[in-house]
């Protein structure tokens, strides 16, 4: 509202409305005039007045009327009205404001008074004027914010959206404490059908600790369904928080690659509570609690991705969970604590223990929300061979030495820098998946790749001894010992080709692996049965040629060539 009004002066009285007019304006105002109770309610609405003086007795409609009519016309703008009458009586003012006036003056009117009254309702108006403003800001602000708040969880669905979550091995569960979730539970599996499992806790809670965890997702998705290895992942991510996020924005995380074919769990746990392996009798076989600080937190040089090794030949669950679950407070502000969690894990059979947890947190919060995010998810974990027992029944195509060339060959050396540095596999897989008739294959190609990686740069260049895993702790100690050795390595390298040939009129993929180191007896090796080996190594080999057509080492073992069939889709 103005400092300059518009008045409007409701009398059928002549001399009063000269009056009033004159005094109005010589206050400053702006004066527009009604001579009943009709033509009050028609200006009002035409006019738009910030102020109006009624006279009660009156022609056609009473001031009476006349204001209850001007109160019940829609609108937010509140306009004061003060009735003017020679009715003194207390039963007339109480009539007057029942009908909705805002003050009351009787006749003869009291200049000095009506002035000190047009003043009062001018900075009640112009407060009532200002606070509808400030209430038209607010609801454009509520509704610019519910519209950013719709389009962020659409985002965040469809980013934390995959059917990974889907697995038969997972179950999960997200409690907000707000709109949006600072906890994130993520799952994918690798070409080679490693299952990768990701909960995230950022810090703070609603939209600001969503975005934090927001860029985990792609890259996790995508390094998994590349085959990156659980440590590249855990760098990248990182990487990536440290560099997007301001100062003191981190996320305390765990991840778990589970590889049921092998029976070995990795788990790289930084600033969440302990994660928990159980047997099916109800014993913590294993725990891992947080040996890393929160992702965002240390640079390049001083972070360290290398996940904790657990090799387990017996079924049994994993569960992870963030702070909010142990932390949640019941009515009297008392937290569950990790000992009820492992308490409810531990006292129902294996198939109940998810949903005996979630019994145990409601039961705590006695249907009260949590203060801060609750995630959980649970890993069923059973040794499984049978994806790789059974060989493919396919006669060889033809000699190693012989085929066509094809449409295309990639060949890359890698020296000692990038041996220890880089993820290699991935990256050069990721190459050949471009092409369209490769996609259907990658898993089974990523498969034997990386097998015939891992055996050269292991074996051929750090001449690490399979043996030890079967020792108690040997997977630990042996992935201790290979990340020592890389780093110490001194001279070394690795050369990859793979050409596609065609072999009997048949699209062939051909894939050749060389390292310089000494060689081993492979002659033994390739006699080896995959399906009757129940040991925790040594399967390797056996594994590339149920995947292959023919498979045959050169020269002292270091050189192996590979032909895998393009003419059929793996099931």
């Amino acid at each position: 509202m103005q400092e300059r009004l518009k008045v409007l002066v409701v009398d059928d009285a002549e001399e009063n409305v000269t009056l009033l007019c004159r005094f109005v304006e010589r206050m400053g105002h702006d004066v527009v005039v009604a001579r009943d109770g009709q033509q009050a309610l028609d200006m009002f609405q035409s006019e738009a007045p910030d102020m109006v003086l009624m006279d009660v007795m009156m022609p056609v409609m009473n001031g009476f009327e006349a204001t209850r009519h001007i109160r019940a016309l829609p609108g937010n703008r509140w306009v004061p009205v003060i009735l003017l009458t020679a009715l003194a009586q207390d039963t007339d003012l109480v009539a007057g404001l029942e009908a909705g006036a805002d003050d009351y003056l009787t006749k003869p009117i009291n200049l000095v008074v009506l002035q000190a009254k047009i003043k009062a309702m001018q900075r009640i108006a112009l407060l009532q004027s200002r606070l509808a403003e400030q209430n038209e800001e607010l609801a454009r602000y509520r509704d610019h914010a519910e519209e950013e708040r719709s389009i962020g969880c659409h985002i965040m669905e469809r980013i934390t959206a995959t059917r990974g979550l889907d697995d038969a091995l997972l179950r999960y569960r997200i409690f907000p404490a707000a709109q949006f979730s600072g906890d994130l539970v993520a799952a994918a599996r690798t070409p080679t059908n490693v299952l990768h499992v990701l909960l995230a806790d950022a810090t703070g809670h609603g939209l600001s600790a969503a975005l934090n965890v927001m860029p985990l997702t792609q890259i996790f998705y995508s390094m998994t369904e590349k085959g990156f290895s659980l440590a590249s992942i855990t760098d990248e991510l990182n990487h990536k928080i440290k560099s997007l996020m301001p100062s003191g924005r981190f996320v305390a995380a765990t991840l778990v690659a589970v590889n049921t074919r092998e029976g070995v769990m990795e788990v790289w746990n930084g600033g969440t509570p302990e994660a928990l392996f159980m047997d099916a009798e109800g014993r913590v076989v294993r725990s891992w609690k947080s040996r890393h600080l929160p992702l965002g937190i240390l640079g390049k040089g001083e972070f360290d991705p290398q996940p904790e090794v657990f090799q387990h030949d017996r079924p049994g669950q994993l569960f992870l969970c963030s702070d909010g679950l142990s932390e949640a407070e019941d009515t009297q502000g008392r937290q569950l604590g990790q000992d009820s969690v492992v308490q409810a894990l531990l006292a129902a059979p294996p198939e109940s223990r998810f949903d005996h947890v979630l019994q145990a947190l409601d039961a705590h919060l006695g249907g009260r929300q949590a203060h801060d995010d609750v995630s959980m998810i649970m890993v069923d974990f059973a040794k499984d061979r049978s994806e790789v027992a059974a060989a493919q029944a396919v006669a060889p195509v033809g000699s190693l030495s012989r085929g066509k060339p094809g449409e295309w060959r990639f060949h890359a050396s890698i020296g000692t820098d990038q041996l220890k540095e880089l993820d290699i596999v991935p990256l050069m897989l990721n190459v050949i998946e471009q092409i369209e008739h490769i996609r259907a294959h990658i898993s089974p190609i990523f498969l034997i790749v990386s097998e015939l990686y891992t055996n050269a740069l292991d074996h051929g260049l750090l001449h690490l001894d399979s043996g030890m895993k079967s020792e108690p702790g040997g997977f630990d100690s042996y992935m201790e010992q290979r990340h020592e050795r890389l780093q110490n390595l001194g001279d070394g390298s690795i050369e990859l080709s793979l050409e596609q040939v065609e072999i009997a009129g048949q699209p062939v993929l051909r894939i050749s692996m060389k390292d310089s180191g000494a060689g081993f007896d492979h002659t033994a090796v390739m006699q080896r049965d995959l399906a009757g080996n129940q040991k925790a190594y040594g399967r390797g080999v056996a594994l590339i040629r149920s995947l292959s057509q023919q498979v045959e080492y050169q020269g002292c073992g270091n050189e192996v060539t590979v032909l895998y069939s393009l003419g059929a889709k793996p099931e």
